[in-house]
């Protein structure tokens, strides 16, 4: 659990002989709250913070962290108390922006969808580049069937942020809901790429593998002098094409992505894992389509196709590929990386001078 320790310059208040020594003892007892809260012991990280509130009384940080435990616990009623302190009161306007977050959250969960979509407007007005709020504020349009207004706010995410993986994967949601493939897709290889390992991992990459082999169809023949021969029937129908393409023009890509599933089938792939056959055929087919088409797209769409170029570019599509599928494919994964030491490294490298990641 990542926290937001933001320590305020000490206002002079009515305790004695408050001094560095209490300010230490009140990092102290924050870092014992937190480590109790990360064990699930949620009443003892409140005493904790309750301590520091006994020092000093207005500390936001310790404020928030009682909120962020009532809600782990459950206990709505009292996290809004406390989140609500923070947004009502004279407090440092970062902690108001966590607070309508968090607030917004804690309706959610409370089953009060309208006050969460109307506290996270309030606070979207305060803070509009706030990129989790938008998040959040998507997730809830969605529970409540508001698929267009879900959309917008989830696309205002990424906009602000293209690499946080619960947006992607709503998105991908969305899109593939709206029939638009390429478009469910391309989500999926950003979410897996930022985080391999998230909670939504697993899930993605098996939508993404799906999705990719998605629009074909085989009949096995029943000759026994044609044992070996498949046909396969290849969705290209104008409203597959409309549909997969919308406003943003991915109809071609679509198209080839078709022609790649199909040839899933063929006789030399009969053999190769669903796996193996994505990470050395799938993606390029997939990023040199995209990489070629010329065409003009919006900004996020734009966004999505930018980082499509510069993984094709780099030469990295098969690591890249067997990286971002290993939650769903652990075991071949692996074996890949072990006998592919060179390449992985070679990918390693290019996403730390890239994105400066480890």
């Amino acid at each position: 659990m990542k926290k937001i320790f933001i320590f305020l310059i000490a206002l002079i208040i009515a305790v004695p002989f408050y001094g560095q020594s209490d300010d230490v003892h009140i990092q102290n007892l924050m870092k014992e709250g937190t480590r109790l809260h990360d064990e699930g012991n949620y009443d003892g990280a409140i005493a904790k913070y309750n301590e520091v509130l006994a020092l000093k009384p207005n500390y936001a940080s310790a404020i928030y962290e009682i909120s962020f435990s009532l809600y782990a616990k459950k206990d709505y009623k009292g996290a809004e108390k406390y989140s609500k302190e923070l947004i009502d009161g004279n407090y440092d306007v970062n902690f108001q922006r966590v607070a309508y977050n968090q607030l917004g959250s804690i309706y959610d969960d409370w089953g009060k969808h309208k006050d969460a979509i109307k506290i996270y407007k309030q606070g979207l007005e305060k803070f509009p580049d706030f990129a989790l709020m938008h998040f959040n504020l998507a997730l809830t349009y969605s529970r409540e069937n508001e698929t267009e207004k879900s959309l917008e706010e989830v696309s205002k995410a990424l906009e602000l942020n293209l690499f946080h993986p619960g947006s992607n994967h709503l998105l991908s949601k969305l899109m593939a809901q709206k029939g638009k493939r390429v478009q469910a897709i391309l989500p999926l290889y950003v979410s897996l790429f930022a985080n391999p390992s998230s909670p939504y991992a697993e899930e993605d990459a098996k939508m993404l593998i799906n999705l990719v082999f998605s629009g074909v169809s085989k009949d096995q023949t029943s000759s026994s002098s044609d044992k070996d021969k498949v046909t396969v029937t290849v969705n290209l129908s104008p409203n597959s094409l409309e549909n997969s393409g919308g406003n943003d023009n991915f109809s071609s890509v679509n198209t080839m992505l078709l022609l790649n599933a199909a040839a899933r089938y063929a006789k030399e792939f009969k053999d190769m894992s669903d796996a193996a056959f994505f990470s050395l055929n799938t993606t390029d087919v997939l990023f040199e389509s995209i990489a070629e088409t010329g065409s003009t797209y919006s900004k996020l769409w734009q966004n999505y196709v930018d980082f499509v170029k510069k993984v094709a570019k780099s030469g990295n599509s098969e690591a890249f590929s067997y990286y971002i599928i290993q939650s769903a494919y652990p075991k071949e994964c692996s074996e890949w990386e072990n006998k592919n030491k060179d390449k992985f490294n070679k990918f390693a490298s290019w996403v730390k001078e890239e994105f400066g990641a480890e």
